[in-house]
């Protein structure tokens, strides 16, 4: 997690993977298993995640995860991509 809030019950989560393991599906794997355990075992009611959106790979890994687009932060200093779940 990059915070949570357990109050609100949601939380924030990023990743980073070395270019060695791009493309391998572990990225998707591994997210997909984070937000079981969010939903499932935290009983979280949203997790949100950012990524820069100059980088669309990152965000289909969140589509693939199930995951939905909810905007654009363009005041944010550079473009980010906003995700829930």
């Amino acid at each position: 997690f990059t915070g949570w809030v357990k109050e609100d019950r949601m939380a924030e989560i990023g990743y980073s993977f070395s270019r060695a393991y791009w493309g391998q599906g572990i990225a998707t794997e591994a997210l997909d298993r984070m937000l079981q355990y969010c939903f499932d075992t935290l009983n979280l009611h949203r997790v949100e995640g950012q990524h820069d959106a100059s980088n669309p790979a990152s965000g289909r890994v969140m589509e693939k995860a199930g995951m939905k687009k909810e905007g654009l932060l363009r005041e944010y200093g550079t473009r980010i991509a906003l995700w829930t779940r």
